[in-house]
């Protein structure tokens, strides 16, 4: 029946396909819930949508789904008390995905931060690569290097499939502490000149701290080929200048310029096209 409700509304058959997936989400199938919940998007059905997604909530729970899951249904109907009960629950439980979350609401200002290293840790020491990164920065900060250092470097064992998070963030921080060498190692294992992020800006600065501004400078040429952004263009331009290399950002500065007259061209002749 969901299934079918789905080609329908593929079709173009809309009331027809509300119509199954009502009746499917209301015998307790959870994924019709979610589907319905997607489709009832007009104005006028924001209390019917709402009611489902409060349907969903309960379903998840009767059917024992994972306690994110659960909490999520939950968060999407404001009730974020109740997530965070569930979520702390099933984190006593040894579920290492709650104690993550758990640890997640607790880190800010306004939470615990002796719970939120409780659980941050026990999903850590568990293997969770998100929770080793949490607990390695804020071991960081608090001027537990050691200890920080030793849950970077579990997070860096697993990084082939994880990307390179753990090793950029912590050069970050032995470059904040004055490891320079250490830190010039691990940023640029971590910094390819075709980073979609900003990466490459981090580490193009810290060269420039070092006073290899001419590494910095092969580095953003590298990254911004014939592709770069606007945006992208000036960031490199602002690296340079704290650098202490204003002529090497005019470079950047004076593409991103032509870029943008290229763009107010092309939307004025759009413009008198559109007239004519």
């Amino acid at each position: 029946m969901h299934k079918h409700a789905q080609v329908l509304y593929r079709e173009a058959r809309r009331r027809r396909a509300l119509k199954y997936l009502r009746r499917a989400a209301a015998m307790g199938n959870l994924d019709a819930v979610n589907t319905l919940v997607g489709y009832l998007a007009f104005p006028r059905e924001a209390l019917e949508r709402k009611s489902w997604m409060r349907r969903a909530s309960q379903l998840a729970i009767e059917q024992k789904k994972p306690a994110i899951v659960i909490a999520g249904y939950l968060r999407a109907i404001e009730e974020f008390d109740h997530a965070g009960r569930v979520l702390l629950r099933a984190a006593k439980l040894g579920d290492i995905d709650a104690a993550f979350e758990v640890g997640l609401i607790n880190e800010g200002p306004d939470g615990n931060a002796t719970e939120a290293e409780r659980r941050f840790r026990q999903a850590a020491d568990a293997g969770h690569y998100k929770a080793q990164l949490k607990l390695g920065n804020l071991l960081m900060q608090s001027d537990r290097s050691a200890e920080g250092k030793y849950y970077y470097q579990k997070a860096i064992a697993q990084e082939p499939a994880q990307g390179r998070s753990a090793t950029f963030e912590l050069g970050q921080h032995l470059w904040k502490r004055g490891e320079i060498d250490k830190a010039d190692q691990l940023l640029r294992s971590a910094t390819t000149p075709a980073d979609p992020h900003s990466n490459v800006y981090v580490y193009a600065e810290f060269l420039c701290e070092q006073g290899q501004t001419a590494k910095a400078i092969e580095l953003l040429q590298a990254r911004h080929g014939t592709s770069a952004t606007t945006t992208q263009l000036r960031e490199a331009a602002k690296v340079l200048r704290h650098g202490h290399r204003p002529d090497a950002a005019t470079e950047f500065t004076d593409r991103a310029d032509h870029i943008e007259l290229q763009e107010r061209q092309r939307d004025a002749n759009r413009d008198y096209d559109d007239f004519d």
